[in-house]
């Protein structure tokens, strides 16, 4: 749900003592402006389809999966980017056995793989948080993963938006159901597949949810909109 569109723009504001931290629309992001005067980008890219992972419970698309779907799964990978194997690049753009075949060859895969290391004090385990580079760099691993259990739904004959539907920002799951059992199946899918990559669900964090798809924090935000209003009607 989160991928690189365009490069970011800004505009500056010289007067050094506003601060301002917000999006002035979908390409334009407004610069930090500080006491020394200097601005800085929240992000060098724009991202499409959301750049914010509670956008996507405001989007159409999800109200349309509410409407189908009784169930929501949610899981996440415990310190994903803390836990990644470099070295699992390879395994998941050629597969483990080649990876070990071949380690000493040149691809782009290892070449991307010392680039990582580099940044990281020469460390195979974990990425660096923040740079956009570590963000693509796990989305190879995850989409791999994420490929390989579509495949094993489709061999045991569920179909993709049919029998259910998964969506996912950076390392957070949501899969859409009616059938419990699947859900359960697919969870468990993850995990195994997540494994076999060195990573691994939060158990504390997994959640199944009953239609509506109502989380505390929706209810506050209603609530404190509803607030809002009131307070601009006694205004």
């Amino acid at each position: 749900m989160r991928a690189p569109n365009s490069v970011a723009k800004y505009f500056y504001q010289s007067d050094p003592a506003i601060e301002e931290d917000t999006t002035i629309n979908d390409d334009v992001e407004v610069a930090e402006i500080n006491r020394i005067d200097s601005k800085v980008l929240k992000s060098y890219p724009t991202y499409k389809p959301i750049d914010l992972i509670y956008k996507f419970f405001e989007k159409l698309s999800y109200r349309r999966l509410e409407q189908r779907f009784h169930h929501r799964f949610e899981f996440d990978i415990a310190k994903c980017f803390y836990n990644i194997y470099t070295h699992s690049i390879t395994w998941a753009i050629k597969g483990k056995e080649y990876a070990k075949q071949n380690h000493k060859h040149t691809s782009f895969e290892t070449q991307f793989d010392n680039i990582v290391q580099l940044s990281n004090y020469n460390e195979t385990n974990g990425i660096i948080v923040g740079p956009e580079f570590s963000r693509i760099f796990a989305e190879v691993i995850l989409q791999a993963i994420d490929l390989q259990v579509h495949t094993k739904l489709e061999e045991q004959g569920f179909k993709y938006k049919v029998d259910y539907n998964i969506k996912r920002y950076v390392d957070d799951y949501f899969v859409f159901t009616n059938d419990l059992k699947l859900g359960e199946i697919i969870q468990k899918l993850f995990k195994d597949n997540l494994e076999e990559y060195k990573l691994y669900i939060n158990e504390r964090k997994s959640i199944v949810r009953e239609r509506p798809f109502m989380t505390n924090i929706g209810v506050g935000k209603i609530e404190l909109k509803d607030e809002s209003q009131i307070y601009s009607i006694i205004l």
